[in-house]
């Protein structure tokens, strides 16, 4: 599903709508006012509504129901014990809820043909997520109506970009002898703009959702991320070593592991995995 946004003559801009996976994080965007984001500011129960400027307040995690699919727990990524709830008819009995799980706590995404969701609640099936005003706490749910303030966007919580980072490289293909240098080479995940994540919530399953369908170097990165973030200690994830690589005499020599470069809206959360690195050795040109 494409969300058009905007035409200039013959040129289209489309932005690709996020599709709701168990135990993803999103930011949720209202359509009307597109600035907007479903925020939880406190722990009482309408401690909820949107704001404009980036907070991990805004960070959502989906977590659908183990036996009503297609139905999601919406929980927040800074208080995950706190789940968005609905526990009456009138507008404003909508906010977060502590506690036990009840139907009144499922929301079903309905997709529109512009690329938004309509966010319904299991239990007041007439009833969506809505936002009726600019002011921060103008949110809760209205009888469903097909407006723009009961439209929502999900945009995941990072996006990647996937690269070979070259650790070492040394043309000795007119060498008679081998030459050798001893670096620090780091693999694993390390913050590029911060020391610490805004939340950990959900984190291994952001990171991987971020890197599905894009080649098998993707799958093997998500595979090691998994297995990295495993210990659930920041600290852990990213280990340096020193190594020594020794490059033939009559070859051209390269060192390469995979990179993923993944950004957020919260740059706090900027980050970068490495994955284990392999060696190249050639006789004429790398190909790339």
């Amino acid at each position: 599903m494409k969300l058009l946004i905007c035409t200039f003559a013959s040129m289209v801009l489309a932005i690709e709508a996020a599709v709701p996976i168990d135990g993803n994080t999103y930011f949720i965007t209202n359509r009307k006012y597109y600035y907007a984001k479903l925020t939880q500011w406190g722990t009482k129960s309408r401690d909820v509504g949107t704001l404009e400027d980036f907070y991990a307040s805004q960070i959502w995690e989906l977590k659908e129901d183990r036996y009503l699919k297609g139905w999601y727990y919406i929980v927040n990524g800074e208080r995950p014990k706190y789940r968005l709830a609905k526990w009456g008819s009138g507008d404003q009995k909508t906010g977060v809820y502590k506690g036990n799980k009840y139907r009144s706590q499922l929301w079903k995404f309905e997709s529109t043909s512009d690329g938004y969701y309509y966010i319904t609640n299991m239990k007041f099936s007439k009833r969506r997520l809505a936002k009726w005003g600019g002011g921060n706490r103008d949110f809760g749910s209205r009888k469903a109506k097909n407006t723009d303030n009961q439209k929502w966007f999900l945009t995941p919580r990072f996006e990647v970009e996937t690269d070979w980072k070259t650790i070492w490289s040394t043309d000795n293909r007119e060498g008679s002898e081998e030459f050798s240098e001893t670096i620090e080479v780091t693999t694993g995940l390390t913050l590029t703009s911060s020391t610490s994540f805004s939340t950990t919530t959900a984190l291994t399953t952001s990171l991987q959702a971020s890197l599905k369908g894009l080649g098998e170097a993707s799958s093997s990165l998500s595979m090691e991320i998994s297995t990295t973030l495993e210990t659930g200690k920041e600290k852990t994830w990213s280990k340096t070593r020193t190594i020594t690589f020794a490059a033939p005499a009559g070859k051209n020599y390269r060192v390469l592991a995979p990179r993923a470069k993944f950004t957020s809206w919260l740059s706090q959360d900027n980050c970068e995995f490495t994955g284990q690195y392999k060696v190249e050795e050639s006789e004429t040109e790398f190909k790339d």
